[in-house]
This record gives C-alpha cells, structure tokens and sequence, in this order.
C-alpha cells in the first residue's frame, strides 16, 4: 500500500497542514490513479510513474494571486464570486450545509480569514472526498481544473465529454508559471 499526504502551503506562512489523502492497492492502479502531467501540458489522464510517498504541495499564495491578485473586495459578477480566493456562492452554501455552527454569508467572503478559511477547506474537500470519489487522478492539475472549472466539468473531462477552456487551462499555465 502506498499513502498520500496531501499538503497545503502559504508563502508567507509555511506548512498549513499535512493531511493524509487516502491509501490504494496496488502499484500499477496506483501509478495510473496518481497521473501527473508533463510540464508544459494540462492533462488529467496521463500516467506516469511515483514515489513510495507522493505529496500534493498546493501553494495557497499562487491561488490567491491568480484568483483575485492579493484583493479581498474583488467580485466576479458572472459567478459571483467573491473576496481573494474568488469563492463562488455553491461552495459557500456547501460550507455552510457542512459547517452547521460556523456559518457564514456571501459579505462575509471580503473577510479575508473567512475566505481563506472557506478557500483551504475546499481544496481539501476536492483532494480527500470529490476527486477520490469519482475516481478521478489526485493531481495537482485536477485540484486545479476543479477548483477553477467545477468538479462536474472535471468529470465531464475526464470521460472525454468535454474540452478545457481556454480560462481554465491559462488557470493551471499560470499555477505552474508557464504564463
């Protein structure tokens, strides 16, 4: 068996938090399971080889930056997203249906220890339940695809129903510093 740690990272701050993400049998499952892409390229279903112990080093500070560039009163009024990790009204109301006595409401997200808060949590939800879940590759490109496309249209992706768009794959390019 192989474990993973998932780990979520601050510029500023350092380690956030190690988290293990889940355990699978067998090498070769495995190795397709945890695909990750070549540098220059998004790709969600690439295999490549790994490690005995595989870390997701998320970098916090970069999604901040790409999401709303250090603003915490920035909106996107198509979404509605709001604050510097641009969270979108579903993830707030997803917040609030998991997080009965720490609720919180769309003002709330130019709070910028609120959205930050909502932001890592999130990330972790992606990591440990959705992608595992539906089977999808525990990657650095997926965590991302989802966080800024939606997890449905990760999925719709990963089956060869749909294409990235352009915003989504400029998303990942920008993560990685290619743009």
């Amino acid at each position: 068996m192989i474990d993973l740690i998932f780990e979520l990272k601050d510029k500023h701050d350092g380690l956030i938090e190690k988290l293990p993400v889940g355990r699978a049998i067998g090498a070769a499952a495995l190795a397709g399971a945890l695909a990750l892409s070549p540098a220059s390229s998004v790709s969600a279903k690439e295999p490549t080889s790994i490690n005995r112990q595989d870390v997701l080093d998320i970098d916090m500070e970069k999604i901040k930056q790409i999401e709303s560039s250090g603003n915490a009163e920035a909106v996107n009024n198509n979404s509605g997203a709001r604050g510097l990790y641009q969270i979108t009204p579903i993830v707030l109301k997803e917040w609030n249906q998991d997080h009965k006595n720490e609720q919180y409401t769309e003002e709330d997200l130019f709070n910028a220890a609120v959205n930050t808060k909502i932001a890592k949590w999130y990330i972790k939800k992606i990591t440990e339940h959705y992608l595992p879940h539906y089977k999808i590759p525990v990657t650095i490109d997926n965590v991302l695809i989802a966080y800024n496309w939606g997890i449905g249209n990760l999925r719709k992706y990963v089956k060869g129903d749909a294409e990235l768009p352009q915003e989504t794959v400029d998303y990942v390019a920008k993560y990685k510093g290619e743009i």
